[in-house]
Order: structure tokens, then C-alpha cells, then sequence
């Protein structure tokens, strides 16, 4: 089972409650979003998470200067992370972070076979991989998923009580955006801390094409 959402999620990243909602409205996989908030954080590493095919896209509700980030035991650059920006962690990669002040996100799990289902009904090529541009760990801006967040952060303050087709197709939402983005065909996709956007600033990336994304401030 997956530690990439929910309470496992929260373990790892050193908070006590991490409310989540999971949708199934894909039959090969599930996504799920998690919220993610510690005002009062100890200056820790965040735990393993166990490795697998899959993306946390985090959605950053409050500043987190100096981010510290590693991928397979690498440090990245220091960023700087704004809210309303977003980050991706690949599970496949090891990822870990310091959380040494208070932070707030929203964590979107998206694994390949969801991404891959998408792309097959749209029958759009599959997405290859993410495309990390200058630095691993840095944050860009994003409004679409920026306001699918705001539409999901109500559900999450009850998810017992969420409605379940509205948080299905808010998901889907998501990942077909997030798949869009990773066609590299010129349509308006992920854009740069300055407002700009472009098939060369893409997150993911199809096999036979090279994207790359703008940086947040980094040191």
C-alpha cells in the first residue's frame, strides 16, 4: 500500500493529523489528495517514503524560505517557495525535505497508471517523465492547479462528509491538466513565476522531447 497519502503520508513528514480524501473514479488507480500543515515543526528530515511509480504534487499554502530538498541522497539548490506556487517529489527518486519551519500544503498523489489511463482516453501519447529544468525541488507557479486546490481545501476540512463526484472530477481535472502539460504541443500549460507560458516550460516530458521549467529563487 502506498505511503504517498493520508496519515502514512503525514508520518513522514512529521505531522500528527493529515486529513485526505482518495477518489477510485479511474478503475486502474487511485489519486488522492492530502492536506499537509504543522505550525510548530521540529528541525527534521522527513521519514521515507516508500518508493514507487507515482508524483507528489504539492500545492504550497504558505511561504518556505530556504527549502533544503534531496533526491537520491543529492542536495538540491536552496530554494526559496512561495505560496500559491507548486512542487513536484517523484517517488521514485527518494525524495526528502527539511521541514525546520511552519509550512502548509496541499498534496496531490498522482501514480503513472492514473496519468497513463488518462492519456489513454484521450488517446494522447503517455508521458514520459519529470522534467526537472535548472534545479530539483524548486517551485513554479501554476493557476490552474492553484485553483483546483481552493475548489478541494472546504471537502478537506470534513472528508467524511466531502462529496465524492465532486472530488472525482475535481481529481481528474487535475490530472488531465497535468497530463496536457506533459504533451508539449504549444497549449497553455504550466508558466513561470513571471506570468509567461510556453510548450518548452513543462513539467513532464513524452519520450521523444526534452521540456524544461523555469526556477524559483535558488542558491
Amino acid at each position: 500500500m502506498t505511503e504517498a497519502y493520508g496519515q502514512r503520508l503525514g508520518e513522514r513528514l512529521r505531522v500528527e493529523n493529515a486529513p485526505a480524501i482518495v477518489t477510485r473514479a479511474l478503475r486502474t488507480a487511485d489519486m488522492a489528495v492530502t492536506e499537509i500543515r504543522c505550525d510548530n515543526p521540529l528541525p527534521e528530515m522527513s521519514g521515507s517514503i516508500q518508493q514507487e511509480d507515482a508524483f507528489l504534487v504539492a500545492l504550497l499554502l504558505r511561504d518556505f524560505p530556504h527549502h533544503e530538498y534531496w533526491e537520491d541522497g543529492r542536495r538540491a539548490p536552496v530554494c526559496d517557495l512561495r505560496a500559491g506556487e507548486i512542487i513536484f517529489w517523484d517517488l521514485k527518486r527518494d525524495p526528502a525535505g527539511l521541514f525546520d519551519k511552519p509550512h502548509h500544503s496541499l498534496g496531490f498523489y498522482l501514480p503513472r497508471a492514473a496519468l497513463d489511463a488518462i492519456a489513454d482516453d484521450a488517446h494522447a501519447p503517455r508521458i514520459n517523465d519529470l522534467s526537472y529544468g535548472p534545479a530539483a525541488g524548486a517551485s513554479v507557479n501554476d493557476v490552474t492547479i492553484s485553483n483546483l486546490g481552493s475548489l478541494l481545501r472546504p471537502a478537506l476540512s470534513h472528508p467524511d462528509q466531502a462529496n465524492r463526484l465532486f472530488v472525482d472530477n475535481v481529481m481528474l481535472a487535475l490530472g488531465a491538466h497535468m497530463e496536457a502539460c506533459g504533451q508539449c504541443r504549444g497549449r497553455p500549460g504550466v508558466g513561470s513565476r513571471h506570468g509567461r507560458s510556453d510548450a518548452r516550460r513543462k513539467f513532464f516530458a513524452p519520450t521523444s522531447r526534452v521540456c524544461r521549467r523555469e526556477s524559483a529563487t535558488c542558491q
